[in-house]
């Protein structure tokens, strides 16, 4: 356990600088290229992604079987074999229907995406692989690394006034230059698979593949509806608001990655204590920063918005309304992954398909009557949903516990924030940029004191990361 909290703790913190950097990047995008520009960007980046979820499936399932320390060269030639020939196949019907994705993009992007899709697809499996090979140390500075070429590579070709080309080229370019560092440094090798090593991939991957479009409906389904209903301002405004509630799921989505290889060898040997008491640690945590989040949300979300520009100051409303979906996902990402990780994807699988229904659903009715709004209400749901679903199914197979008086303790001391802050900013007419950040380190110091003071657990969970940070032993990658 020791190594794993220091893991996560490397994970958190490779994720919080992306955030941090990438906030700021967003914000200098906001005031220069303004919501449209940036929902023509969002738009095409809703497409890649969806247009990369079938690869994700073989993703995932080449990630666990080769985190169960057998055959991982056969498998890794397995999977890269698969991937390369389905991102050939998609590029190929991106091309042939050319005309008709100009026209829903708004411009002429059709190659720039299919270069976008390629080299993504290419770099998040072979990060994936990193992670399978349990070198999840690695694969977070690799993820670091990314995000920082990208944000760096799109601020110059933006500077030089490439505007939205040079946004997506920074995306490609980032991408090619990251896979090309992990295969430098990846220490699998290329083994000629039988058809017992294809079956287990199937095995796994018949299950799987449909888990992977999950994420990707609660993360961009809801932009690709509105590509159909509402301008590209109103998508950008939309997206902004997204990534603001983004910073609540760092803690989940940085224990999910790093949990997920331990979890995966616990359950191939049988260890179910191990299983559950890591579920318990990992669950009672979860919400950390998403609790805190929807009380900011709520108090400061126009002020906050405002950093980007006035006419963001619009998606207030779905800033909040966003933030309690982000509660869900804060515990639903760290649930479905590890039903996924100790061999479960058939409960993943009955999840996503009920998951994908719903969100699909909702998001056409909602967004088509009421925008974007509409379309923040249906995510937020579906993700609620979810999140009982999997916690459901997964307390049933391995029977783990939560600490319902640390949470109890996590939304007492975010409510105590919420009344701080809200009657410091009525001493304002109006608040500057600065005055905000200031309020929003403020609620983090009140909300961070009655945690650590109210909660045994999180001191306890404190001291033990502190121990391991500061431990001689050199790092595992």
């Amino acid at each position: 356990m020791a190594k794993l909290a220091r893991s996560s703790a490397l994970q958190f913190g490779v994720e919080m600088l992306q955030t941090v950097v990438g906030f700021v990047a967003t914000i200098y995008f906001a005031r220069l290229l303004g919501s449209g520009t940036l929902g023509q960007y969002f738009l095409a980046l809703a497409l890649v992604n969806w247009l990369l979820i079938p690869t994700k499936g073989i993703r995932g399932t080449t990630q666990k079987r080769i985190s169960e320390d057998t055959d991982q060269d056969a498998y890794f030639t397995a999977g890269t074999t698969l991937q390369i020939a389905l991102l050939a196949v998609i590029v190929a019907v991106l091309v042939l229907f050319r005309g008709r994705v100009d026209a829903y993009l708004g411009f002429q992007g059709t190659m720039l995406v299919a270069a976008l899709f390629v080299f993504k697809g290419i770099g998040t499996f072979l990060r994936a692989i990193l992670r399978g090979e349990h070198r999840v140390e690695l694969a977070a500075l690799v993820g670091g690394a990314w995000e920082l070429l990208r944000i760096g590579l799109q601020v110059v070709l933006v500077v030089a006034g490439f505007k939205l080309v040079g946004l997506l080229v920074g995306e490609i370019a980032a991408a090619a230059v990251i896979s090309v560092a992990i295969l430098a440094v990846s220490s699998l090798g290329i083994a000629r698979p039988t058809r017992e090593h294809l079956r287990h991939l199937y095995d796994y991957g018949k299950y799987a593949w449909l888990t992977t479009i999950k994420p990707y409906a609660y993360s961009w389904m809801d932009v690709l509806v509105l590509g159909f209903f509402v301008a590209d301002s109103a998508i950008g405004v939309y997206e902004i608001s997204w990534r603001i509630s983004a910073a609540f799921i760092l803690l989940p989505s940085a224990m999910s990655k790093v949990v997920f290889p331990y979890l995966s060898r616990h359950a191939a040997e049988g260890r179910t204590d191990e299983i559950a008491s890591t579920l318990t640690t990992v669950t009672t945590f979860a919400g950390l920063f998403a609790i805190p989040g929807v009380a900011g949300a709520i108090v400061l979300g126009e002020d906050i918005l405002a950093i980007y520009g006035p006419e963001f100051t619009a998606g207030a409303t779905i800033l909040a309304v966003l933030a309690v979906g982000r509660l869900g996902q804060a515990y639903e990402t760290f649930l479905m992954q590890s039903l996924n990780a100790i061999d479960r994807p058939d409960a993943t699988f009955r999840i996503s398909i009920v998951f994908i229904a719903v969100n699909l659903t909702l998001n056409v009715v909602l967004a088509w009557q009421f925008g974007a709004i509409g379309a923040a209400v249906a995510t937020a749901v579906t993700v609620l949903l979810g999140t009982v679903l999997a916690g459901r199914i997964l307390h049933r197979i391995v029977g783990f516990g939560v600490d319902w008086r640390t949470i109890g303790v996590q939304v007492a001391s975010a409510a105590t924030m919420a009344v701080v802050v809200a009657l410091l900013r009525r001493q304002f007419q109006s608040v500057t940029d600065v005055e905000t950040l200031v309020l929003v380190g403020i609620g983090v110091g009140v909300y961070g004191s009655g945690v650590f003071v109210g909660s045994a657990a999180a001191r306890t969970q404190a001291r033990r990361l502190l121990d391991q940070v500061f431990d001689q032993t050199p790092l595992e990658l």
